[in-house]
């Protein structure tokens, strides 16, 4: 990281003596990152967005530190330095995979698999209120929490039955608003998985004939933080949203 931040100062300064191998490297690692840099300072970014610009910076850090660049300054040792860094970057990786995997440290602010922990008991528990529904397998699960909670429902209830998120107002917001909704689950049963004490839109409300509380599903992945869902049974399914006909959300709550 430290090397890719000095190659893409350097390369900036020389940019006018660059070659077209080593300015089609900057275009698609060093100023993409700088922009992402930038936006993070307005507004949430997440770490992957920057992941494809990585091969073109390790390509350019790598020729550089062997002297296999045009209109760049050769580097004094830098093989060596190029032994370090991969050294350093082995050394990062099996630290980050150990404390993962244990170290003690599991479910605390430093784990650094938290947000992997506690789904595949969320996924049973889950699927156990699930299969208490009059016909568990002619029934879905809308989720109206989130992308992430969906996806991982969808992965880890038993049967893996069809996960649906409830489309929100504003446009497309994940593969599930592309995806769409339920095409044959008019008047079927339904659960309903929202975090508990969410706020849930208008529209998902008036969308059922019946919505009752079924039960709440809390593990915990830690001292502190857990996961904390409220399941509803819903029947009556009226008709799924259209994209273009979202409802505005509403301040009431599914209770």
């Amino acid at each position: 990281c430290v090397l890719l931040a000095v190659v893409g100062v350097t390369a900036l300064r020389a940019w006018a003596r660059l070659g077209r191998r080593e300015l089609f490297l900057m275009c698609f690692s060093v100023l993409p990152i700088a922009a992402l840099l930038c936006l993070s300072l307005v507004q949430r970014v997440e770490p992957n967005w920057s992941a494809a610009f990585y091969p073109a910076g390790v390509t350019l850090v790598v020729g550089w530190l062997l002297g296999q660049t045009s209109g760049l300054p050769r580097v004094a040792g830098g093989e060596s330095a190029l032994r370090r860094a991969v050294v350093v970057g082995v050394i990062c990786v099996a630290v980050t995979y150990a404390v993962g995997f244990g170290a003690g440290l599991e479910g605390t602010p430093l784990d650094p698999a938290i947000r992997l922990r506690g789904w595949r008991l969320v996924g049973q528990d889950v699927g156990r209120r699930f299969a208490t529904l009059p016909k568990p397998e002619e029934s879905i699960v809308v989720v109206s929490a989130s992308r992430a909670i969906a996806s991982e429902l969808a992965f880890y209830m038993p049967g893996q039955p069809p996960v649906y998120v409830w489309p929100e107002p504003g446009g497309p917001r994940s593969q599930y608003d592309i995806w769409g909704g339920p095409r044959d689950a008019r008047g079927g049963d339904v659960m309903i998985v929202a975090r508990r004490g969410e706020e849930s839109a208008r529209a998902l409300r008036t969308a059922f004939k019946s919505i009752e509380p079924m039960a709440d599903v809390v593990v915990p992945i830690g001292d502190n933080p857990r996961h904390e869902l409220g399941l509803w049974h819903a029947t009556g399914l009226r008709e799924w949203p259209a994209p273009a006909n979202r409802s505005a959300p509403s301040d009431e709550r599914l209770d």
